[in-house]
């Protein structure tokens, strides 16, 4: 019961920030036909494809969410894991300088440094304690010399 109450209220989430994000339209939450293939816009993720949305417009959900996204710091609340599934995956921050970024992803859960490249790792759920554990998500940022030069929305499957 309790399982598909938290599912129930992280669709309504995606809803709204599908909606007001401008990718579905406000019929379509109200009639409930608000399927899995229309959070993510109908689109199979093809990671040979351009980018689905500008990076302006990514940027700018980004800061507009910000708050949320901190607030959800260990990935306890659903909405990391949503939003990266419903929207930030359509993004590519590659080339992106990691200053612009950061300060609207706050504190990273995980920070990799070597001699070249430092990789910050995002929960996006928090189903063990051990973030190397299945269906954990993860969002991974690599920068070199403050540029991203990888930036992906992934789930540890074994």
């Amino acid at each position: 019961m309790l399982i598909s109450k938290k599912k129930t209220s992280l669709l309504s989430l995606a809803s709204i920030i599908l909606v007001s994000c401008n990718h579905v339209s406000q019929e379509n939450v109200n009639s409930s036909k608000l399927s899995t293939d229309t959070l993510i816009s109908g689109k199979k993720r093809n990671r040979n494809d351009s980018p689905y949305l500008k990076q302006s417009e990514c940027l700018y959900s980004l800061q507009g969410y910000s708050h949320y996204w901190i607030k959800d710091s260990l990935g306890d609340y659903g909405f990391r894991e949503i939003y990266a599934d419903t929207y930030l995956k359509q993004c590519d921050f590659t080339g992106v300088s990691w200053s612009e970024i950061h300060q609207y992803l706050g504190k990273t859960n995980y920070t990799v440094i070597n001699d070249t490249i430092t990789i910050y790792r995002y929960r996006l759920n928090h189903y063990s304690e051990n973030y190397k554990d299945i269906g954990t998500g993860l969002l991974e940022v690599r920068v070199k010399k403050g540029v991203i030069i990888l930036y992906d929305v992934w789930y540890v499957d074994g």
